[in-house]
């Protein structure tokens, strides 16, 4: 390949013969076909047509720049508003809430960055919360391949709807509740993200979608759908005590994908059920990343309706009843002795198949032992008892 400073002098080229656009129209070679001397190498004469490649591969490696640069500003710029803006309200709510050092940053930033498109925000120390992570996962505008990648699934996927979105997830880890920690499972999530938001959930299984007029008696907004373990929980999360239904009412609600409450793993454990004590209740609201700063204001009312609804778990307002509880925990009980057969069904096979051969060689070695006119009787016997057998088989047919 020709050196740089040659493909550089054909850049500058291109670039004067475009500025003074003389384009020759007449006989003769094109201006990109002609030879140019190089400064300082008279010897060397060059002809842009012959730095094409160089030049389109400069072009889209500074177009890579170029986009890397504004997409990375943007998400940036995106996720900086909302933690701005929201840091005031989150230390009215919380002891403390992560800056420098406790969440890995410099200085006292309020958010760590994971590459151009995650960020989080750490904040703990508040009644009924054992603590809080506010994690964006933005659209990867700063890595245009990754892009081309998600597009390119998209279609193979036959997707209506992209499988990148920005979104700002905020996951509360509510404290252990004696015995079983058991709140039960629920979720107000809207139409548009339902599909998306109940795909591969283990925990929302145990929830049951409610119907158009159920949500509608229960004061919501007619682009919200209900799932509830119970309706003890409907009741109590959805009260006027709380005032969600007033806070997805109202402007901000246009920004909920989803609010949910679980006492149960989003992923269905493969190695049978967790042990009680593992088991934790979170309260996890997923919400489109605000897109400026009007939307980053309307989105903190969905973040103190979530700091409600712990609080009302906290203080009992949102009890359950005893005799809902003993159903969720009869629930729980049967599901976990379902993930257990599961979790040891290839044990017990193996085990079942090597008792079979065990026995199967048993009866063999005993056979070799007998002579052999004992070993043809009881061969017969044993011919005469299969074609017994599928006779009854064939007549039950």
């Amino acid at each position: 390949m020709p050196s740089a400073p040659l493909a550089l002098t054909a850049l500058a080229v291109l670039a004067a013969r475009a500025a003074a656009i003389e384009l020759p129209l007449g006989a003769g070679k094109a201006w990109y076909q002609q030879a140019y001397p190089v400064p300082y190498f008279t010897a060397a004469r060059v002809r842009p047509i012959d730095f094409l490649i160089d030049a389109v591969c400069l072009s889209l490696a500074l177009l890579y720049l170029v986009m890397h640069r504004i997409g990375r500003a943007r998400n940036r710029t995106l996720a900086q508003t909302w933690a701005d803006l929201a840091a005031p309200m989150l230390r009215n709510e919380f002891a403390s809430v992560g800056k420098g050092r406790e969440i890995g940053a410099e200085g006292e930033e309020t958010l760590v960055w994971n590459g151009g498109a995650e960020a989080v925000m750490y904040a703990t120390g508040r009644r009924g919360v054992d603590s809080m992570h506010a994690g964006f996962k933005l659209k990867p505008l700063h890595d245009p391949l990754a892009l081309l990648y998600n597009f390119a699934g998209d279609v193979i996927a036959a997707s209506g709807t992209s499988s990148i979105r920005d979104q700002l997830i905020l996951h509360f880890a509510l404290p252990y509740q004696q015995p079983d920690n058991i709140s039960g499972v629920f979720a107000v999530v809207a139409k548009d993200a339902l599909r998306r938001t109940r795909a591969g959930r283990f925990d929302l299984t145990f929830a049951k979608l409610a119907d158009d007029a159920e949500a509608k008696k229960r004061g919501l907004a007619e682009n919200f759908s209900i799932l509830s373990e119970a309706a003890d929980l409907s009741d109590s999360l959805l009260s006027e005590k709380v005032g969600v239904v007033e806070v997805l009412n109202g402007p901000a609600g246009h920004l909920l994908d989803s609010l949910v409450l679980s006492d149960q793993p989003q992923e269905k454990p493969e190695d049978g059920p967790q042990p009680v004590e593992k088991r934790r209740r979170m309260l996890v609201l997923t919400l489109k990343a605000p897109r400026n700063a009007a939307q980053a204001r309307d989105s903190l009312a969905l973040v103190e309706a979530a700091c409600n609804i712990a609080d009302a778990i906290e203080l009992g307002t949102a009890k359950l009843r005893e005799i809902t509880v003993t159903k969720l925990r009869r629930t729980r009980a049967d599901v976990d002795k379902q993930l257990q057969e599961e979790a040891t069904k290839e044990q017990r096979e193996e085990e079942e198949e090597a008792r079979l051969n065990a026995k199967a060689k048993a009866a063999k070695d005993k056979m070799a032992g007998l002579s052999e006119k004992e070993q043809a009787r009881r061969k017969e016997i044993e011919r005469k008892r299969q074609m017994k057998k599928q006779g009854k088989s064939t007549k039950v047919r």
